[in-house]
């Protein structure tokens, strides 16, 4: 998931980090919905969070929803199953209030969302990364290591 998205290594202190912010935040601010097999083996995941922005004309609340991650079993992709998880993750926004949610799509997610109702938004998403340790960028598709020497 994580390499389709520009991020080819993971920490090994990431599991720990965010099993400590799920169990502090699910529930609360965060919401995770789990589609499973036949024999309730889980299959796909959509984990999303509510993002407290100040107010402004377009979110008066200032309240935005994120989906932070949809991951699929690579045996069980085109199966229905990442949609199942993403269409309830959208449901629990909705009862929220949250009327504005973003994603960052992989290329393979993309269609999915698009069926789902997310389009481009007016404005480019764009990100700055501190200097420091190599980097991670993606630009125009194509992926280059960002050093600060």
């Amino acid at each position: 998931m994580f390499a389709e998205l520009g991020t080819p290594t993971v920490p090994n202190s990431w599991p720990v980090a965010v099993a400590a912010a799920l169990d502090a935040r699910l529930g609360r601010d965060v919401a995770a919905y789990v589609a499973v097999d036949e024999v309730d083996e889980p299959v796909a995941v959509a984990i999303g969070l509510v993002d407290h922005r100040l107010p402004s004309p377009r979110r008066p609340t200032g309240d935005i929803g994120y989906v932070e991650w949809l991951a699929t079993d690579a045996g069980h992709r085109r199966s229905g199953a990442a949609r199942l998880a993403t269409a309830e993750l959208l449901r629990w926004f909705a009862a929220e209030g949250i009327k504005t949610v973003d994603v960052h799509a992989s290329a393979a997610a993309q269609t999915l969302y698009a069926d789902l109702g997310f389009a481009a938004p007016h404005a480019a998403a764009l990100r700055w990364l501190a200097p420091g340790d190599a980097a991670v960028r993606r630009w125009s598709g194509e992926v280059t290591e960002v050093r600060s020497d």
